[in-house]
């Protein structure tokens, strides 16, 4: 079965370490800004501002149950380091994406460095 984005909602989620407000906002901006662009439904999203090695964040449990409730088919976010920064976590949150079939829209896939 062949899906497309359009044909489903997503959910946006951002994460930064970073303390200043601003730089959290710029990150949701841009992925609102994509998903307008490529015609996405939007059907929730949810930031933390945190540290990556904690997987216990508000955003991010807020994330997890609209995909275990099914409200969600697919997650965009800037790029993977936003889930987790631990690899065991981030290996976790991919398959649990993989068991309710779950679309990933990651941005930036080149190599990243922020933390």
């Amino acid at each position: 079965m062949s899906y497309s984005f359009l044909d489903c909602p997503i959910w946006l989620y951002s994460r930064s370490s970073d303390r200043n407000p601003a730089a959290l906002f710029r990150q949701m901006e841009s992925l609102r800004e994509e998903a307008e662009r490529q015609g996405y439904y939007v059907a929730g999203n949810s930031q933390d501002m945190s540290t990556g090695r904690n997987i216990r964040r508000m955003g991010l449990q807020q994330m997890l149950k609209a995909v275990k409730s099914g409200s969600v088919r697919a997650v965009m976010l800037q790029d993977l380091f936003r889930l987790s920064r631990d690899t065991v976590a981030l290996v976790q949150i991919l398959k649990f994406f993989q068991s309710h079939n779950i679309m990933l829209i990651v941005l930036n896939r080149g190599p990243y460095m922020e933390s």
